[in-house]
């Protein structure tokens, strides 16, 4: 094999060979492969350079998918196209492959072969004395026994001696004894399996392609053909009691979360639109937008000349509301699809205004940026919607309106947007509240009616780590963290409030921790009703702090008062930031210079 080949029949992800499943086209072959770790690839091979791959096609197509066995096989020629039944010999599985003919004849260990008829019996092999009279009559292994009959359509089999088993062609499935066909015929009756395919419906992945051949399997009734179900499945699919489309060119089964609306067909139409290339009719797959031609086996792009494509205008609705959960105001978006055609790349742009800060999107699948408020919704089905939670944080009291904008893509690719109606929010903070509804538009506004006080110390170690270890200091006081939030990334700054009640006055007490990497300084902020709660209140945990840092870092935590806790030179003038140890600050005003070592106690 050459080294060119090797890499286009070896899986892109992992490097392991693949085995070929399905080979569909005319010129031009769609080819679909499958490595043992189940990562599949699609790529084309042209028909002119057959006899340049077809060598190296061989051991990829007569190989099992789950372990790389060699499988047997059987083939059943019809028309243009081979349905290869392989088998492996390690997990005993029927599977079912497609091949155009040229090309199956065409790989090294068929060009011996020769075709066999569909319905034609494999031919016993001539014993010299045999003296019966040379009539064609399917080979049995025992001719004693008659031949039994399919028990579906009651027409002859043909005994496969490389199985031992009896085949109906026409039915596609393998007949054994009386007893076995008996036993199939007690548990494949319709209500039995239709009733299982929807329950499988119901639980199965939706908008993922699922192979017709492994259903059997799923639905617990291995006797049963997967020709039968792929029957039934499309019969109940046209009759709406299952959501979904079966693809016929692999065979593969998709189930959506929502119907699919049919538009119906024009009054004028009275027939299938014909094949350009074989003039059989045609078939519409709505979800590829194309039809197939089942005697071809390929897709088409456009439909024929004479039938009119559809031109159906998207009809997109955006519409909001809000609820208040938590101390958060939770925004609600939902986004209509009213159209009977798909919509994809929808984007909604949400206007915030300054007196809510955005902390959450939910699904978490529909985050675009939430720095910027923007989410997204990679597609929506016909007559189908979708919602997004926006969880916004009130920073300030007031009414504030949030609006937005809903950008999409119609299926005839043409951009559209709608706008989302501003909607007003109202903010109250009262004086008096629980923990758990607070927020900090509330604390905001009650620290300005509580006396607060505040210490300050110059950063320990990095920002991120010194919020760390006060956070956790602060949350071990039986208070609710409310929120914290970044300011601003570089330099470092974060903002993060808590509240509380003391247990015997039931006083309200509201926690602010500010860090500031541009000023070098973190700051604890305590307020509430009583000094002398706010005092002790503070010691407590300033203490708390110190102790925690020498003991994490080994370091002692440098304080600031006086004029320095309000960054101010002696001599009156502004400092831009602490000292730090590695760094000085220097007055511009006096030149007095301020080190690490001045900070203490």
């Amino acid at each position: 094999m050459s080294k060119s080949w090797e890499s286009l029949f070896s899986c892109d992800k992992c490097g392991e060979p693949l085995a070929i499943k399905v080979i569909k086209g005319h010129k031009d072959l769609v080819t679909v492969g499958k490595c043992t770790k189940g990562h599949k690839k699609r790529f084309i091979l042209s028909i002119s350079e057959l006899d340049e791959w077809a060598p190296a096609l061989d051991p990829h197509f007569f190989k099992c998918v789950r372990c790389d066995t060699p499988v047997s096989v059987t083939p059943l020629h019809r028309g243009p196209w081979v349905k290869v039944i392989v088998t492996c010999p390690v997990h005993g599985k029927n599977e079912i492959r497609l091949v155009p003919i040229r090309v199956y004849n065409a790989m090294p260990r068929n060009k011996e072969l020769a075709t066999p008829a569909p319905a034609a019996p494999a031919p016993a092999a001539p014993t010299p004395a045999a003296p019966t009279p040379a009539a064609p009559a399917p080979a049995a292994p025992a001719p004693a026994v008659p031949t039994p009959a399919c028990q579906n359509c009651g027409g002859p089999t043909t005994f496969i001696p490389q199985y031992s088993r009896y085949y109906c062609y026409k039915c596609e499935r393998y007949v054994e004894d009386k007893k076995v066909v008996e036993k199939v015929r007690a548990i494949t009756e319709p209500e039995d399996l239709r009733s299982k395919l929807k329950n499988f419906a119901k639980t199965a992945d939706k908008n993922i392609p699922i192979s017709i051949f492994d259903l059997p399997t799923r639905l617990n009734m291995p006797n049963v053909d997967s020709a039968k179900i792929e029957s039934l499945l499309t019969e109940m699919i046209i009759q709406s009691e299952i959501n979904g489309e079966v693809d016929p060119a692999t065979g593969d089964i998709t189930l959506f979360e929502v119907p699919i609306i049919t538009k119906p067909a024009a009054a004028t139409t009275t027939s299938k639109p014909a094949c350009a290339t074989c003039g059989s009719n045609l078939d519409y797959v709505e979800a590829k937008e194309a039809y197939f031609c089942r005697t071809c086996f390929e897709y088409t792009e456009a439909a024929p000349a004479g039938v009119p494509t559809p031109v159906v205008a998207a009809n997109i609705e955006a519409v909001r509301d809000f609820d208040y959960v938590g101390g958060q105001v939770r925004f609600k978006i939902a986004v209509r699809n009213k159209s009977e055609l798909v919509v994809t790349n929808i984007g909604v742009d949400l206007d915030i205004p300054p007196e809510f800060q955005l902390i959450r999107i939910l699904p978490e699948a529909s985050v675009d940026d939430l720095k910027r408020g923007l989410s997204k919704i990679d597609k929506l089905m016909p007559n189908s919607s979708q919602g997004i939670d926006y969880y916004l944080e009130p920073v300030a009291c007031g009414t504030g309106a949030v609006a937005g904008l809903v950008k999409y893509q119609d299926a005839q690719g043409t951009y559209g947007s709608i706008p989302v109606k501003p909607r007003e929010i109202a903010i109250k903070c009262p004086l008096i509240f629980t923990p758990e509804e607070a927020n900090i538009a509330m604390i905001r506004n009650l620290t300005k009616n509580l006396t607060s006080d505040y210490r300050r110390w110059a950063l320990p170690t990095n920002p991120p780590d010194s919020f760390t270890f006060l956070h956790d200091l602060v949350n071990q006081f039986e208070v609710n963290h409310i929120q914290a939030f970044q300011i601003s990334g570089d330099p470092y700054k974060v903002e993060s409030w808590y509240y509380t009640r003391t247990k015997t006055t039931n006083h309200p007490i509201a926690i602010q921790i500010v860090v500031s990497e541009q000023t070098n300084t973190i700051d604890l902020t305590i307020a509430c009703e009583d000094m002398s709660e706010l005092t002790g209140l503070l010691a407590k945990m300033s203490e708390d702090f110190r102790e925690k840092i020498y003991g994490k870092l080994h370091v002692d935590l440098k304080p600031v008062f006086g004029s320095l806790k309000e960054l101010i030179c002696d001599c009156g003038s502004p400092l831009s930031r602490l000292p730090s140890d590695s760094e000085v600050v220097t007055c511009n005003s006096c030149n007095k210079t301020y080190s690490w070592e001045m900070l203490s106690y």
